[in-house]
């Protein structure tokens, strides 16, 4: 889920800046995952093709992000007999998914966690999907001009299954948890 915390002290309600241009300067850095059973049924789970029987298996076992990327225990058998998955094509490509999750913070061959993949300026509609969904929430509740926020992101409010690549470069791995520290710059 998204959260954020306020570096400055501002008083009331947030401003409705729905619809208005917002410029924000920021920092994106790759942190650790720290998924929950939930966060695992919500972000990851979908893009499996297990919807149909595995969220309840998933919350039965407690398979969270630790469980799930621990090769001891997320194995072949498990899959086949604690989730039912009797196709092995399935099996095999659920067993690549959790591998490819779990290289993330190994660093196998992605960027490293505490890596810093952008500092930009950045000016986009607020509520219109020019952006990811954090910067849209968090710039939605700032207060005004000057506000600083730091701001976590698990993937399904940053860049998802995909990650964000520029260049062939990979910037940002699949289903990675960023953090964003925020300032708002401007809104007309």
């Amino acid at each position: 889920s998204s959260s954020s915390s306020s570096s400055s002290t501002y008083e009331g309600e947030p401003l409705d800046f729905t619809g208005k241009d917002a410029t924000v300067e920021y920092i994106g850095t790759i942190i650790p995952r720290s998924w929950s059973v939930s966060d695992i049924k919500r972000c990851w789970l979908p893009d499996q093709g297990l919807s149909s029987l595995a969220p309840e298996l998933f919350d039965a076992f407690d398979l969270n992000y630790t469980k799930l990327t621990n090769a001891e225990k997320f194995t072949k058998k498990f899959i086949r007999e604690g989730l039912g998955v009797t196709k092995e094509a399935k099996v095999e490509n659920l067993l690549r998914a959790v591998e490819e999750l779990g290289a993330y913070e190994k660093r196998t061959y992605h960027p490293a966690v505490g890596t810093v993949f952008d500092e930009n300026t950045f000016t986009f509609r607020l509520g219109k999907g020019m952006s990811i969904k954090a910067f849209d929430l968090c710039v939605g509740e700032m207060r005004g001009v000057g506000e600083s926020v730091s701001v976590v992101a698990r993937c399904d409010y940053a860049y998802g299954m995909r990650g964000l690549r520029a260049g062939g470069k990979v910037l940002v791995p699949p289903y990675a948890t960023v953090q964003y520290d925020v300032t708002l710059v401007d809104i007309e």
